[in-house]
């Protein structure tokens, strides 16, 4: 064979080599572009599908957050109406306090008013007993009474009433006097009534300027009683002895 026909032959060689593998080389890339295309769709479509999740999921959420906000303002419109229900009692009381009636004011109003007058009564006792000074002592006053006007005599375990007076006494009968206050003290201590309800008739001496003499009546001017008071030294004056009479000849000069 001649040198020429060999070349030809290798030339024939080398191309048939190089198409063939031009053609492996087509069949790979097609080959691994049929096995790589389904993946690639797939990652695709689970993007895809991704996306529609995170939207659907922030849809949701913004779904979730008004359904909250209109929960949280149903529930402020049910505390007001709640609070107004409340509120509304309060107010039928007061209405109520003030369509009661004025009997019961009027009624609180006289028992506060006798409440105080029997704490003054109270006190006014006291202070009397307070004054007071036990005394043993007896000091006779003759009577100034007629035996047909006497009903009754009587004397009692009285007390003398404490003077504030110092320094030496005599008896006085100026009203504006102290101790023209304790000898009328110790008249009412003797008679049992009090300067309310009681009339005073006449006061003069008992014969000396240590002794007094009272004419006195219950305001009702059913009893008229003679009172025989008495200083006693060092403590005040003291009733010594009371008579209860028919007559009261002060009454018809008056």
């Amino acid at each position: 064979m001649s040198r020429v026909n060999l070349y030809e032959k290798k030339r024939k060689n080398t191309k048939l080599v190089t198409g063939f593998s031009t053609l492996a080389l087509v069949f790979v890339v097609l080959l691994i572009g049929i096995i790589v295309w389904p993946f690639g769709g797939n990652e695709a479509k689970e993007d895809g599908k991704q996306v529609d999740v995170n939207s659907a999921s922030q849809n949701d959420e913004v779904d979730q957050a008004d359904s909250d906000k209109e929960d949280k303002e149903q529930e402020g419109n049910k505390e007001e109406a709640t609070q107004t229900t409340q509120d509304s009692p309060s107010d039928k009381e007061e209405t109520s306090k003030d369509e009661q009636p004025s009997d019961v004011e009027e009624d609180r109003s006289d028992s506060e008013s006798g409440s105080e007058e029997e704490s003054e009564e109270q006190e006014e006792q006291e202070g009397t007993e307070k004054q007071t000074v036990d005394s043993d002592e007896y000091i006779d006053i003759p009577s100034v009474t007629k035996d047909d006007n006497v009903i009754e005599v009587y004397q009692d375990k009285w007390k003398a009433i404490q003077t504030e007076q110092e320094g030496k006494h005599v008896a006085t009968f100026d009203d504006t006097t102290q101790d023209w206050n304790e000898m009328l003290e110790s008249i009412y201590l003797g008679s049992g009534l009090s300067k309310d309800n009681s009339t005073l008739w006449r006061v003069h001496n008992g014969g000396d300027n240590q002794t007094a003499v009272a004419t006195i009546s219950d305001k009702a001017d059913k009893k008229t009683y003679r009172v025989y008071t008495a200083w006693v030294e060092g403590k005040g004056w003291k009733p010594m002895k009371v008579e209860v009479i028919k007559e009261n000849k002060y009454k018809s000069q008056s």
